[in-house]
Order: structure tokens, then sequence, then C-alpha cells
């Protein structure tokens, strides 16, 4: 989780920049032409994927999807499909 706060002028030669930081830069679209406590901060934090650990346990408690290949692709992070035919509603 990254918590930024601003206070006062730019640090930044560019207005729109609000933190020129290679692991969680920040900056904004356009500059602001509001008044002064009238702007308005936007956070987003985009973080690096983190793969999980397959829990195998778990995996096997799963309904639908049997031991073998499909294993090896959930591990990897890749989707699969259900070994059980699914019921369709038609209305």
């Amino acid at each position: 989780m990254v918590h930024t706060r601003s206070f006062g002028p730019s640090s930044t030669p560019d207005p729109t920049v609000l933190v020129d930081d290679e692991e969680s830069p920040r900056s904004m679209e356009e500059e602001s032409c509001s008044k002064s406590g009238e702007i308005s901060v936007v956070y987003v934090c985009e973080l690096a994927e983190i793969m999980g650990k397959f829990d195998l346990e778990k995996a096997k408690k799963v309904v639908g999807v049997r031991p073998g290949p499909k294993y090896s692709k959930l591990q990897r992070g890749e989707s699969v499909r259900s070994d059980e035919k699914v019921r369709q509603r038609y209305q």
C-alpha cells in the first residue's frame, strides 16, 4: 500500500508530476486551474503482480477440477475450465 501526502508548492519542475519515483510514479492528466481549497486529489496505486503460492490442499477441495495438467496451469496463474458439465438455464 502506498501512502502519499503533499503540502505546499510542488517539489518538481513539472506541476503535473506529483512524485517521480521509479517504484510508484504518480502524475496528473492535466494541470489544475482551481482556486486553493477547491482541489481534489485522487491516488491511483499500480503495484506489480505478485504470484501467490499454489495450495494443493485447497485445490483438491475445489469442485470441478480434477488433479492433473490443469493443476500445473493453475500453479502458473492460468485460467482453466471446469471438468464438470454446467447446466444452462434458458429463459
